[in-house]
């Protein structure tokens, strides 16, 4: 195995990545409700429902 060649390969895609996702202009964006200055926030955990299993009608044969 030629070592060299896989840590050459390795740094050139490394750097290769690094320059395209540095040149990449990304807008941020912030969510955030107008006229809120509240600093608390609430959550409400529920439980999932136990999906409902319908029995087919018996036939008579």
């Amino acid at each position: 195995m030629n070592i060299t060649r896989y840590v050459v390969a390795g740094v050139v895609s490394v750097a290769l990545h690094m320059g395209l996702m540095l040149t990449h202009k990304e807008q941020q964006v912030f969510a955030m409700p107008s006229g809120s200055t509240s600093q608390s926030v609430s959550l409400n955990f529920v439980a999932p429902k136990a999906p409902s299993v319908d029995k087919p009608a018996e036939q008579d044969a």
